[in-house]
């Protein structure tokens, strides 16, 4: 079990956050907290209050993962970068959400075609609605993903239960920890802690890629499905 959370260097990413136990707590008549622990022992709720004292009274254990990962204590919560990859050095940001209108403009059609292709799963929004009008991430129009592939790629991904951000934007680890959209661009957005693979992954022909991107959906939706 895994919880995707927005990267904490605000760079459009998600991250994983492996879950290796959940309890519920009863509270009050009716009312309960789940307490989460990671992998490294940390403890947090699904509360919103981020003050909110830690929850007492006893617990029903609703999820562990089996085997257990040993632990052990880490100076930093991210891997030191190990794996130099190639950066990202286009102008526009490919994680950006953006309007209808804008995503219509990089995709050279009409606005209208944008909220059909929505309409019908073919394209996907993000996010709360600004002035009352969807946000699309813009990298659905990358001319690596954008048209059959990412409907080859969507298809796969109405197996899930996760929304499909999650995946594109998300550290996957079947790709090195490279994002699935980053191995489609064939470079990093930011250097961080890749797994040695990535270099190759992502120095891959640009079909190889694809296939590596569809794997991982696979494998996403494998782990994901019943959530």
């Amino acid at each position: 079990m895994q919880q995707m959370t927005p990267s904490h260097e605000g760079d459009g990413r998600w991250e994983a956050r492996q879950i290796e136990r959940v309890w519920t707590v009863e509270q009050s008549v009716g009312h309960s907290v789940l307490v989460f622990q990671d992998f490294e022992g940390n403890e947090f709720t699904n509360t919103l209050d981020q003050k909110a004292e830690e929850p007492k009274g006893e617990r029903t254990l609703l999820f562990g993962a089996l085997p257990a990962m040993p632990r052990g204590r880490r100076t930093s919560s991210r891997p030191e970068p190990r794996t130099k990859l190639p950066l990202f050095d286009g102008e526009a940001d490919p994680f950006a959400a953006v309007s209808a209108a804008q995503l219509a403009a990089q995709l050279r059609i009409t606005v209208e075609e944008v909220r059909h292709r929505a309409a019908a799963g073919e394209l996907f929004a993000v996010g709360p609605a600004v002035s009352g009008e969807q946000r699309f991430p813009s990298y659905q129009a990358l001319p690596a993903l954008a048209g059959d592939k990412l409907g080859q790629l969507l298809a796969v991904l109405a197996q899930s239960d996760g929304h499909p951000q999650l995946f594109f934007a998300g550290e996957c680890p079947e790709l090195g920890l490279l994002s699935p959209v980053e191995v489609l661009l064939g470079a990093a957005i930011k250097q961080r802690g890749f797994e040695p693979e990535a270099a190759s992954i992502i120095a891959a022909d640009p079909e190889a890629r694809f296939e590596y991107v569809l794997d991982a959906a696979r494998a996403y939706v494998a782990a994901t499905s019943g959530w």
